[in-house]
């Protein structure tokens, strides 16, 4: 049990201290593009909101949208199976 509340712990400061940085609140933007830094594979919107606490639905999709047109990442599909993969892992 002391295994799971440690784990929750660890998974918070991670979360917070992906949302201060600098001592400043992080925008959407850059709590969307540490997240898809650290993601292997494919990955959808939603596990990008779950992943991203504090930050709008609306302005995940924008980041998402941003970082795509950068070509950091690729967004494949369309609708309800979008999903995006990192520019680096993307196979044609």
């Amino acid at each position: 049990m002391l295994k799971v509340i440690l784990a929750c712990y660890m998974e918070f400061e991670e979360r917070v201290g992906m949302m201060n940085v600098g001592g400043t609140k992080s925008r959407a933007y850059d709590m969307v593009k540490v997240f898809v830094e650290e993601r292997l594979g494919k990955f959808t919107g939603a596990e990008v909101i779950a992943g991203c606490p504090g930050a709008g639905r609306s302005a995940i999709l924008n980041a998402l949208k941003k970082l795509a047109e950068e070509n950091v990442i690729v967004k494949c599909g369309g609708g309800r199976g979008t999903y995006y993969v990192r520019r680096d892992a993307f196979k044609e």
